[in-house]
């Protein structure tokens, strides 16, 4: 797995919730201010993630999900729980 590859996901699972372009969403885009995803949505959104790259949610702490405040911190926080990440 590598960092594109998390962008690609994480991008499309905010896109099937809150609709917005892909095109739109970037690594400094605000999670709650800049693209109106709600908690319960940035619940959904991980979950969902975390299902396609098979990490399991007990592994992620409470300040993690709360630090992660842009796009661009949840694919850290994201990348931080794959064993085998590249940066290609």
């Amino acid at each position: 797995m590598n960092k594109q590859k998390i962008k690609e996901i994480v991008r499309q699972k905010i896109f099937e919730t809150k609709n917005i372009p892909v095109k739109e969403i970037h690594s400094d885009s605000l999670i709650k201010d800049g693209l109106g995803i709600t908690s319960m949505e940035y619940i959904v959104v991980l979950t969902d993630i975390a299902t396609v790259l098979d990490i399991d949610l007990m592994s992620f702490s409470e300040s993690e999900i709360i630090k992660a405040i842009t796009i661009g911190d949840l694919e850290d926080v994201l990348g931080s729980k794959l064993v085998n990440i590249s940066e290609d």
